[in-house]
């Protein structure tokens, strides 16, 4: 049995489907702040980048 479908003359139709929609993006403390205050656990990281910007 030879088939005489082109692509463009076949359209498949789904019913049902078994696909959900996406979850929207989670958003982070860091999304919703646009500034974060640093920690004491912090400093040296902020203190090198704040130095490396200012060697820019």
């Amino acid at each position: 049995m030879a088939s005489d479908f082109t692509p463009v003359d076949y359209v498949a139709e789904q019913v049902g489907g078994s696909h959900r929609s996406h979850s929207p993006a989670i958003q982070t403390p860091t999304r919703l702040r646009t500034r974060i205050k640093a920690t004491a656990r912090d400093n040296g990281l902020i203190r090198g980048a704040q130095d490396r910007r200012a060697r820019m």
